[in-house]
């Protein structure tokens, strides 16, 4: 069962943490993107298209970002 507390789990640590907070920090444009488009009640090229360019920006920064860092490279 997944929500029992055993002893003999590991902790999670400090280098996985910051793992998951660099993932939180690459997914937010996302979260927002979606945010943003759910709340339209019909997108247009016109605001798709920059949104598009601006996720295409985010995922190069990302990409040349986390190449140079160790605990990406190891996934």
């Amino acid at each position: 069962m997944l929500c029992t507390m055993e002893k003999d789990l590991d902790p999670i640590s400090e280098e996985s943490w910051a793992t998951f907070e660099d993932i939180g920090i690459f997914l937010k444009p996302f979260a927002t993107v979606t945010e943003y488009m759910s709340g339209s009640k019909y997108p247009t090229l016109a605001g798709v298209v920059p949104i598009f360019n601006r996720l295409c920006d985010h995922l190069e920064d990302s990409i040349v970002k986390y190449e140079s860092q160790e605990h990406f490279n190891e996934v």
